[in-house]
């Protein structure tokens, strides 16, 4: 279990891990804190989770939820035999250039 990426700790502490989850557990799952839910036996440990779940909190009471329910909010991390798709490091580069590509006439990042 470690970092993918040599921003992940950077992306952690600005809230990526709660804000991008399925990208960050994945690819940061080090930064994440998320080794330990892997090592763990993946369950919900209160009778409500999938209720608390449908509600929202496993993003607005994120600290309690991944503990007390990490399957209710797929905190768990994938079986390693599973084949995870990749997502590139350059990624927003990528998007901007295509961006730019379709609207060459628009400025980014000016506001009129």
């Amino acid at each position: 279990c470690s970092d993918r990426h040599r921003r992940c700790k950077e992306w952690a502490m600005s809230g990526e891990c709660i804000h991008n989850r399925g990208y960050m557990h994945v690819h940061c799952a080090e930064s994440c804190d998320q080794c330990k839910v892997q090592d763990q036996h993946c369950s919900d440990l209160h009778e409500q989770c999938a209720a608390w779940a449908n509600n929202g909190e496993c993003n607005a009471n994120y600290v309690y939820m991944r503990k007390t329910c990490a399957r209710a909010c797929t905190f768990c991390m994938p079986a390693r035999d599973h084949a995870v798709p990749h997502i590139h490091a350059n990624l927003v580069d990528d998007l901007w250039d295509s961006y730019r590509e379709r609207y060459p006439g628009v400025p980014i990042g000016s506001h009129g």
